[in-house]
């Protein structure tokens, strides 16, 4: 799909004079070095020029046609099929993320059937079964194809030792927590893998999941972005998950308890702001949502402004998929290159999910390593 903006009148590159080029000079030979001296040059010698385009004002007239010409035009698209599929059938939900499948009895899937399965989930980054007929048994069992299920932290320190569901309830007591962009528990060292959500209470009209593609969000950035932000490093805590499972269990003594335990054994963790996959080699952006606190390195006027865009950024449509549940439904997701949310749009109907997810590895960031394709 492309995304593109003006290439500049009639193509042409103007060339730039007097401050501003020699700002725009010292702003990209920093960007090989030291990202965030490259920041300060762009937000802070060069403010003038690039405040406009930030705050969405018009642009002055003397300084719009320098800017068109310096726009970038981006090519993004899923990962392409590496070979067809003889077991499985997809159909595209979107244009960069998402497929259903159909053709395939997920109670008895044999090895040549997930090979396709596991194969169409990294290439589409979330596949959806309809009617999947599946119970917590049977969803176990097939998360255990994709690794080693979690526990689940706070269950965990509940007492929990061996593979955990969370059930996720939403009511007219119990609202929906879960209306942001996010990957799940980015507050650990290792945030999961995989994640499997059956549906089960579905409500009357609204509580649709969507899902975003955080690869096609990297490539679709300019060059001079993705330089920029590659290496920088984002501190996630648990703060916003806790005061969530707060207003869920209300505060009460045992909940104050469990929740201060939640925070001291699970302390503020350091994550690369872009990662790298471990099996495609496709970069993404790691998006936390409000486990997210600031970028490491930077002033908070710094911090706030990148993960600022990249929250406008990420929020693109065309890096989106949508799936409206029927009682039964399974989503399947891969935590590692996709962010997801709830569309609150169902309180105070009931809603009820159930979700397992498989243990990941420690997120890294490669210098070297860019994927074809």
């Amino acid at each position: 799909m492309p995304v593109c903006a003006s290439k500049g009148r009639e193509g042409r590159n103007l060339k730039a004079t007097g401050r501003h080029a020699a700002g725009r000079r010292t702003a990209r030979a920093r960007s090989r070095s030291k990202p965030q001296e490259f920041l300060t040059a762009l937000f802070g010698s060069a403010k003038t020029l690039y405040r406009p385009v930030l705050s969405g004002k018009s642009l002055p007239k003397a300084i719009a046609p320098e800017l068109e010409s310096w726009t970038h035009c981006a090519t993004i698209a899923r990962m392409p099929q590496t070979r067809p599929y003889s077991h499985i059938r997809l159909r595209s939900v979107s244009g960069n993320i998402g497929a259903e499948v159909s053709g395939v009895d997920l109670r008895n899937v044999d090895d040549t059937t997930f090979e396709e399965i596991y194969r169409a989930l990294l290439e589409n980054e979330v596949l959806f079964f309809p009617e999947s007929n599946l119970d917590d048994e049977s969803q176990m069992a097939l998360a255990h194809r994709f690794g080693q299920p979690s526990v689940f932290p706070l269950l965990k320190l509940m007492g929990a030792t061996g593979p955990t569901f969370q059930v996720i309830e939403d009511g007219p007591e119990s609202p929906n927590e879960a209306d942001y962009w996010h990957t799940d528990v980015t507050w650990t060292q290792e945030p999961p893998k995989v994640a499997l959500l059956r549906a089960g209470v579905v409500p009357e009209s609204g509580g649709d999941t969507m899902w975003g593609s955080m690869t096609a969000a990297y490539d679709a950035l300019s060059p001079v972005m993705q330089e920029l932000l590659a290496g920088l490093e984002a501190v996630h805590d648990n703060q916003s998950f806790i005061e969530a499972v707060r207003r869920k269990m209300g505060d009460t003594e045992e909940s104050r308890k469990i929740l201060g335990d939640l925070r001291d054994a699970y302390p503020p963790v350091t994550q690369p702001l872009i990662r790298t996959h471990p099996e495609t080699g496709r970069r993404a952006i790691l998006w936390g949502g409000d486990f997210m606190r600031f970028l490491v390195g930077m002033s908070s006027e710094e911090s706030e402004a990148i993960l600022g865009f990249l929250q406008r950024h990420i929020e693109g449509p065309r890096f989106h998929c949508r799936w409206s549940w029927t009682s039964g439904d399974l989503a399947i997701w891969d935590e590692r290159s996709t962010v997801h949310k709830v569309v609150n749009d169902h309180f105070p109907q009931r809603r009820s999910v159930h979700r397992c997810v498989v243990d990941g590895d420690r997120p890294f960031f490669d210098f070297e390593t860019i994927a074809s394709g």
